[in-house]
């Protein structure tokens, strides 16, 4: 290191003074530029990069004046720093829940969009992602996939009704990945008193449910659907209406019309043979009835007051088979009520005074 040497002083000053203040200039000059004498050493900086950057700075007075506050109180004086305005006052409360915040918390708050209402998060812009249905417990729309208690380890998409008492909802989800319009994998829970019910299988479109539900064909395992008539279409019907009667029994209707007594029942054939042989005299019943002097002309009507019950009577001698007889007509007995139809026919020698007879009905 170089070291710097004064220049001689003057001859005109004293030689022992002049060799002191020789002496002086050499050691003070020689401390300000490295020399080796110590003197001095808190009256110097010792070189710093950092100085150096801070003195290449291009300063304002208000920023310079930062230097020169001798208190925390003169420093806080200067800014303006208003507590409540420009900084929350200190809270214990909020000190220990940051320090208490994990990083599972802050993943949570993470995949809320910015400007998102969490307390409508069901009901935002998508179905919001749950890994338990059982934690799908707002109204709003939700989706998981192979969530935990869902009808099965596959994506599902639903929505929540929530009841005002606390544990009455019900949830209702479908498989949106997999569903089709001939099987739409929806599914229905409610939870009553806290405690969610089954899985339970819904069938929403019309094709699923004329698969499953009915068919107008005579299809076994399946819900009879009436066709287009109306009609339904049955291979067989079975009936256990109770009957004090025994023995075969035909299917009969008592009555017709809305509203009457028009179920389908058992009939023994006994009552059907009643209804079917009415008594005598009744409508629907039949005798050989002799009219007098009126020809009898087939299915044609007549009063009940012009005909007689009739038969015929033969010989004492019983006939041959086959063989001929000549019989003899025979009535008596009152005269009918009500109107009969001829079912024979005995017009010989019409306007003449004979008596004729033949089959009759009784229609009205």
């Amino acid at each position: 290191m170089a070291v710097y040497t004064p220049e001689p002083l003057p001859l005109s000053i004293d030689p022992v003074l002049a060799e002191y203040l020789h002496r002086e200039l050499m050691r003070i000059s020689n401390t300000f530029i490295g020399g080796t004498e110590e003197v001095g050493a808190i009256d110097y900086q010792p070189h710093d990069s950092d100085l150096d950057a801070i003195s290449a700075l291009t300063t304002q007075a208000y920023g310079r004046n930062f230097l020169t506050y001798a208190s925390e109180a003169a420093f806080k004086a200067s800014v303006n720093l208003e507590t409540g305005v420009d900084f929350n006052a200190f809270s214990a409360v909020l000190a220990a829940t940051t320090a208490a915040f994990t990083t599972a918390q802050q993943t949570k708050l993470s995949g809320i969009a910015t400007g998102a209402d969490v307390t409508r998060a069901p009901l935002d812009v998508i179905a919001l992602i749950i890994t338990d249905w059982n934690t799908a417990l707002d109204n709003g729309w939700y989706m998981g996939n192979a969530a935990a208690n869902a009808p099965s380890a596959a994506w599902y998409l639903g929505f929540v009704e929530a009841h005002g008492a606390a544990g009455y909802r019900t949830q209702t989800v479908h498989a949106f990945t997999t569903d089709s319009s001939s099987n739409t994998l929806v599914w229905r829970r409610d939870q009553q008193s806290g405690t969610w019910s089954s899985w339970y299988r819904l069938r929403w479109s019309e094709e699923e449910q004329n698969a499953v539900l009915g068919t107008a064909l005579p299809t076994g395992d399946t819900i009879a659907r009436r066709d287009g008539s109306g009609d339904i279409t049955a291979r067989l019907f079975r009936t256990e209406y109770f009957s004090l009667y025994t023995g075969a029994y035909i299917l009969t209707q008592n009555a017709v019309g809305v509203g009457a007594d028009n179920y389908a029942r058992p009939m023994p054939l006994a009552n059907l043979i009643a209804l079917i042989l009415p008594t005598y005299g009744a409508v629907g019943s039949y005798i050989v009835g002799y009219i007098y002097n009126v020809g009898i002309i087939e299915n044609t009507n007549y009063a009940g007051s012009l005909i007689e019950p009739a038969g015929f009577s033969g010989s004492t001698v019983s006939i041959a088979d086959d063989a001929q007889s000549a019989e003899s007509m025979t009535k008596g007995g009152a005269a009918l009520t009500g109107t009969w139809k001829s079912l024979g026919r005995s017009n010989c020698n019409p306007g003449s005074n004979f008596g004729r007879s033949t089959l009759f009905q009784r229609i009205a």
